[in-house]
């Protein structure tokens, strides 16, 4: 283990102690209900339905609810059917406890984004076509937010995204509605999202014998579930169709974030910020704008038993202090399925990477420091880079038209390899190449002694070798099998069809 690995190893331990209290919840905390059906803000919250002759019952509203909850208290939201449209920020509360923490049990429940935009909020351009800006009453003019992903700005993109793993983002009668990349080919009936204006614009134009009053027309406006406090709890809750983050958070210690669904989102699923510390058990972040989960700054997060798949910018993006992936399983992300940099110490443990996405085959893992060990990663452009130090054991890499892994030079002295198969592919290695032809010359020729007299002792315990053609590596879309050392699929997991592409009725 390289110097570097060692002591931010250490950390994880030691931040993960802190983090345990946070599972033991107060014995008498004290629920206050949401209803969006059967509530009213001016209910107390006390019961999860009206009694004492309107006094008392469930709010309407989130929002309403973190005002009412006590310190170490329970928000139960009800699971009406109707998504909960409000953005909800869980900032300067201060009423979690490490050995208590405030609990937000979502019971299957939804936020969404979208918002209805009345007609008279759409400026007429010409003839039949319209425009909104969300220009807010006032003067000066100011304006309010629009559908946000961070890669709108970083690749100059116009337009929203087109490719298959973007969410569909703007409704017309409660449908997805569709959107070009120029003003020019707006069809009826459809959007064009000018990105690159200021204020940003987006124009639609009417239905063939239709009036502006005759559209349902809904967008991304609202954020998602924003944390900025300590000792929060968050568990059985989705976030879809935010204007930004389906989740997100900045400086909160010891939160948590049990089996939440971050979907269909404009940036991020998940995204954290900041000194946040962070464990994501159980969830899925799938058809995101920006990445499945992305987490930068001083952030420390842990997932485990994550599903994070078909997101358009890349699965896992990590920047700053350390990151883990447990018993993870990343697919058809449009980029990396993992890239990991900046200064950032990656640990993946028992994941499943599967490179292969609707546009061809996509890399595995970029990893600037880091550890694999009993992962599994198949049918990629490269399977495995290492820029500066990392180490890959027990592990299965195979079937990767690149390279099954690539080392850097600047790795070459501190990278380690055991008890690894590497099959279907070549290795990269500082200057050197091997190929199944070569492996025997290259493995007797990488001794310390060799590559410049920096390289150490550098391990490869298993051969290159081509795999038999029964092999279900064979096979990019067959993921029914187990592949490597990874578990078994999780319960209803199978290849992705067109019909896993559909959105949510909004």
């Amino acid at each position: 283990m390289s110097s570097v690995v060692r002591p931010l190893r250490s950390q994880l331990f030691g931040l993960l102690g802190c983090l345990l209290p946070a599972f033991g919840l107060a014995a008498a905390s004290e629920t206050i209900y949401v209803n969006n059906r059967l509530g009213s803000d001016q209910f107390d919250g006390r019961a999860a339905a009206p009694a004492n002759g309107g006094k008392t019952g469930p709010v309407a509203t989130i929002a309403q609810a973190l005002k009412l909850v006590p310190i170490s208290g329970r928000v139960s939201i009800a699971d009406t059917g109707v998504d909960y449209r409000e953005a909800v920020r869980v900032q300067a509360l201060r009423k979690g406890r490490a050995a208590a923490p405030l609990v937000i049990e979502g019971n299957g429940a939804a936020l969404s984004g979208l918002v209805a935009v009345p007609a008279a909020r759409w400026v007429r351009l010409k003839e039949d076509v319209y425009f909104f800006e969300n220009q807010l009453p006032g003067d000066p003019p100011t304006y309010g937010p629009m559908p946000n992903s961070n890669w709108l700005g970083h690749l100059r993109h116009q337009g929203w995204f087109t490719e298959r793993q973007a969410p569909e983002i703007f409704f017309l009668d409660g449908q997805p509605a569709p959107h070009v990349r120029d003003l020019a080919a707006l069809p009826p009936g459809g959007f064009f999202y000018d990105t690159q204006s200021s204020p940003r614009r987006l124009y639609f134009r009417l239905p063939a014998g239709k009036k502006l009053a005759d559209c349902a027309i809904e967008l991304p406006l609202n954020a998602g579930l924003f944390v900025d406090d300590d000792y929060v709890v968050v568990r059985n809750l989705a976030s879809k169709y935010s204007q930004d983050d389906g989740f997100a958070g900045f400086w909160g210690i010891g939160v948590i974030f049990e089996n939440c669904n971050g979907s269909f989102n404009c940036d991020q699923g998940m995204s954290l910020h900041g000194t946040s510390v962070t464990v994501i058990d159980g969830g899925l972040y799938e058809r995101n704008g920006g990445c499945g989960i992305a987490d930068v700054m001083s952030s420390f997060t842990v997932y485990r038993n994550a599903v994070i798949r078909d997101n358009m910018i890349a699965g896992a993006l990590f920047a700053g202090l350390g990151h883990s992936l447990l018993s993870c399983r990343l697919y058809g992300n449009y980029g990396l399925q993992v890239n990991a940099g900046t200064g950032c110490a990656l640990n993946m443990t028992n994941c499943l990477v599967i490179g292969t996405s609707a546009d061809g085959a996509a890399d595995g893992v970029s990893m600037e420091i880091g550890r694999l060990d009993h992962c599994t990663i198949v049918n990629c452009g490269t399977g495995v880079w290492v820029a500066k130090s990392g180490s890959i054991a027990n592990s299965v890499v195979a079937n990767c038209a690149g390279s099954l892994v690539t080392v850097d030079k600047a790795a070459v002295g501190s990278f380690r390899m055991w008890k690894t198969v590497l099959a279907a592919g070549t290795v990269v290695y500082g200057t050197q190449r091997a190929t199944p032809a070569n492996w025997d010359e290259f493995a007797n020729s990488v001794t310390w002694a060799k590559v410049n007299n920096i390289l150490t002792d550098l391990k490869l315990e298993a051969p290159l070798y081509a795999l038999p053609q029964d092999s279900p590596y064979l096979k990019a879309a067959d993921y029914d099998t187990t592949p490597g050392a990874t578990l078994g699929p999780y319960a209803g997991w199978k290849p992705r069809e067109d019909a896993a592409f559909a959105h949510p009725h909004p």
